[in-house]
């Protein structure tokens, strides 16, 4: 999605906030794929 799109909707004046949101989704999801991570737990 257009990040200034976003932006909008989420009604932010600027990126600031918005690309603090987004890298806690990419902690995240960085997180989730090591602890789930399907590769991971065919190995062991």
């Amino acid at each position: 999605m257009n990040l200034y799109a976003l932006q909008q909707i989420m009604g932010h004046s600027d990126l600031t906030v918005l690309r603090r949101y987004l890298a806690l989704v990419e902690n995240d999801l960085q997180a989730a794929h090591r602890t789930h991570g399907p590769v991971d737990h065919m190995l062991n």
